[in-house]
């Protein structure tokens, strides 16, 4: 045996751990010590060396324990990992009393991985922290009222709460459970399955003490392993509890893939024994057309150690498939080796089903809007070829009674007497059905495609003067106008916009005051008539004020309206329709239009344009 032999030919069976100097120690100090030893047979002992003394007190010796701890620290791993693979946020907290024993706080002593992604912090931010500071919302609610109650009366609670994390309202599955003198929380985001499945149900048991009575030892050797074999109970018990009461289908492989585990849920849902499922039987659970999908995306996870994750179909015991998400990780030892793959399957079958009725509606909805577009489009291009051919066949006999009219005037004007009044209302009436129907034909073709370009609006505004340079020299009127910017349009129809209101600006005048227009422009952050300025934005604000004659605010939207005048046609000439085809033109350009306006005081137009077409524009309507 090994009676006799040297100290150093067994510490060569014990890896990373110094025996030698250990021993040495021990003798020189006369204190024990115990530490956790990997032997060279892969097994994991709990060493204990303890001073040999003697009657007068002398130490001369040591004797040396193993205990054989292998299975409590793969169980140890196993907590561990399901622990941090959980989808909840799983988070340990000990209370805070004051003076009068009451419990105002707690402070947190654990949390797994889940809980990190949560909260938005790191464990170096939070464990050891009070509650209430770091993160008040999880006391908000009477939740705190009700984590007091369930520690006073031992009973746990859960419920659910809608809380505000990141700026954001979501709803969690909260379950608290008494852990000695604090308490385990769970919270698991049921935010998106609320409306389309019953909610699920989660509970973690304290997987706590186990872990924390696992490294008290008693100062008995005997007493030590007595507790330890208790411990190893417990955590198997409560592993199984846990592993059970979870609504998610928990499973574990070893580093090769092969299945050696599945708790209740998974028996429950296929009705197969483990010997029918372990190794590689799982994958016939799978549905025949996921299964190649499945072992594909499996074995690229055993291959490269990335976390697994994939949507398939499982096989209930009554024939039925239902879909599952499946996730697992890899636990690694000191040497980053895989040891061990953990992983969950979540029923989604009935968010999946939604999903699929969603998008099914959606494609009928896209057909239904398709469908409905061609009918618009054939709609509108029968409607321009009949404003096309109509214009044409109402103007050419109005063209005749003008043409008519003039030449009677011309030849029989000695001879009409008063004839000639009512031949020059003819011939007024008739020019002014001919601009009617102009203004119409141009209004219903504002609706056609035409191509966008990048122009400067101070060049359409000079065009315009330079087009209404006879009437503003007639009026003697001032037109000031401001450096403008380039702006993605359709030339003509921008052209018109400003003829159409610099010349009802020139119509529009007051008799007893030079006509005075002032053109500017600002830079603003959005698409509204009161968007802030902001010299880096997207839109461009155009105001188009004058001195005229004004109009009643309470008709600003009034004159936007197709054939409708403020005053009669006897007072101003005019057709009604040139504003209407000016806010046509804004809307097809993206942009916004509105008025403002006083009696006697002259009116301010405002256009809000996008810089670029093809910025994406919500328009808001408000206006100050």
């Amino acid at each position: 045996g090994d009676i006799g032999r040297p100290i150093d030919h067994i510490s060569t069976n014990i890896r990373n751990v110094n025996l030698i100097s250990n021993i040495n120690a021990v003798i020189k100090s006369g204190n024990l010590v115990e530490k956790e030893v990997y032997l060279n047979n892969s097994t994991i002992s709990f060493m204990r060396i303890l001073p040999y003394v003697r009657q007068d007190q002398s130490i001369d010796g040591v004797v040396i324990t193993f205990i054989d701890i292998t299975k409590a620290k793969e169980l140890d791993n196993i907590i561990k990992a399901v622990f941090n693979s959980s989808v909840s946020a799983i988070m340990a907290f000990k209370v805070v009393k004051d003076e009068r024993k009451n419990i105002i706080d707690f402070r947190w002593i654990a949390a797994n991985h889940e809980s990190d992604r949560f909260l938005n912090m790191s464990q170096a931010d939070y464990i050891g922290k009070s509650l209430k500071e770091r993160f008040p919302q999880l006391v908000q609610h009477d939740i705190f009222e009700k984590a007091v109650e369930a520690i006073v009366t031992g009973k746990p609670i859960h419920t659910e709460v809608q809380i505000n994390n990141d700026d954001s309202f979501q709803w969690y599955d909260l379950v608290a459970t008494q852990m000695n003198d604090g308490l385990v929380m769970t919270l698991t985001n049921i935010d998106e399955r609320k409306q389309i499945e019953k909610k699920l149900k989660e509970n973690l048991d304290d997987l706590f003490i186990a872990k924390e009575n696992y490294h008290k030892l008693n100062l008995e050797l005997e007493e030590k392993i007595s507790a330890r074999t208790a411990e190893l109970q417990k955590i198997v018990q409560e592993f199984e509890f846990v592993t059970d009461f979870m609504p998610q289908m928990v499973w574990a492989t070893g580093p090769n893939g092969y299945h050696d585990f599945y708790n209740k849920g998974w028996y429950n849902y296929t009705g197969l024994s483990f010997e029918e499922t372990k190794g590689k039987g799982w994958n016939d659970v799978v549905h025949p057309d996921d299964q190649q999908r499945a072992w594909k995306v499996w074995k690229h996870s055993l291959e490269t150690g990335e976390p697994y994750e994939i949507e398939y179909r499982l096989k209930r015991f009554d024939g039925e498939y239902r879909w599952f998400l499946g996730r697992a990780l890899p636990l690694r030892n000191e040497n980053k080796e895989i040891v061990k793959w953990f992983g969950t399957c979540t029923d989604i079958h009935d968010q999946k089903l939604a999903n699929e009725i969603l998008e099914q509606k959606i494609r009928e909805r896209t057909n239904d809007l398709q469908k409905a577009n061609a009918e618009l489009e054939a709609s509108n291009t029968e409607l321009l070829q009949f404003a096309s051919v109509a214009s044409h066949d109402l103007k050419e006999p109005l063209r005749k009674i003008h043409i008519f009219s003039n030449l009677i005037k011309d030849r029989y004007l000695g001879n009409m007497d008063g004839a000639a009044e009512y031949l020059d209302r003819v011939i007024t009436a008739s020019a002014r059905m001919t601009k009617l129907i102009n203004d119409l034909l141009t209004f219903t073709r504002l609706s056609i495609n035409s191509t966008f370009e990048n122009v400067s609006l101070n060049r359409l505004v000079d065009e315009v003067m330079s087009d209404l340079e006879l009437v503003i020299s007639e009026k003697h009127a001032i037109i000031e106008v401001e450096d403008l910017p380039k702006v993605d349009t359709i030339t003509g129809q921008i052209r018109q916009v400003f003829q159409n209101i610099i010349s009802n600006a020139l119509k529009f005048s007051r008799k007893d005051e030079r006509p005075r227009i002032k053109i500017t422009c600002e830079i603003v952050d959005r698409c509204a008539i009161d968007a802030n300025r902001d010299e880096h934005g997207e839109f461009c604000r155009i105001t188009i004020k004058d001195n005229g004659i004004g109009f009643d605010d309470q008709y600003a939207e009034k004159i936007f309206t197709i054939f409708q005048r403020l005053h009669t046609k006897e007072q101003y000439d005019g057709t009604g329709i040139g504003l209407a085809i000016t806010r046509k033109i804004i809307e097809k350009h993206k942009g916004i239009i509105a008025a403002t306006g006083k009696d006697g005081e002259g009116a301010k137009f405002i256009i809000v344009l996008p810089l670029k077409q093809e910025v994406g524009i919500e328009i808001e309507m408000s206006k100050n």
